[in-house]
């Protein structure tokens, strides 16, 4: 794994980037990348899905028997975290105005993680489900009463 570090490294001062530093977790397949250089942070999680792509395909070019089956997760400045964070948030918003209204609550477009976050969060009050709805890139979660 030290290779894939290494290699995002060369790709980041490549990109410019001067300041930062890379993690592997090994336990968690993940690597962690804090950039202390200026740079948009609306821009984050398109850096992260592009990166995190060029690393995977690092990876199971490297490891052709674990291409498809094992992914490795790149987190950028603690941002997965925090959008986790937001996404139970907003999910547990959700569930107390359609317990207030009896109305359905339709979530924005998610990704798969962010949907399944979403459903794990309902699961904590047992007079609501979930079901996601839609085609991706606009699949979103309904919540409603049972």
């Amino acid at each position: 794994m030290v290779n894939i570090c290494s290699k995002l490294e060369q790709i980041l001062k490549l990109a410019g980037f001067k300041d930062f530093e890379v993690k592997y977790e090994n336990s968690s397949n993940k690597i962690s990348l804090i950039i202390r250089d200026n740079f948009a942070l609306d821009k984050e999680d398109s850096l992260i899905q592009s990166l995190e792509h060029l690393v995977n395909l690092i990876y199971w070019k490297q490891n052709p028997e674990l291409a498809k089956k094992q992914k490795i997760i790149l987190d950028i400045n603690h941002y997965r975290k925090r959008r986790e964070e937001l996404i139970i948030r907003l999910s547990q918003t959700a569930a107390q105005k359609v317990i207030a209204t009896k109305k359905k609550v339709e979530l924005p477009p998610m990704n798969s993680y962010e949907r399944r976050l979403v459903h794990l969060t309902i699961k904590n009050y047992p007079s609501l489900t979930t079901e996601s709805v839609g085609e991706e890139p606009n699949r979103r979660v309904v919540i409603k009463l049972i």
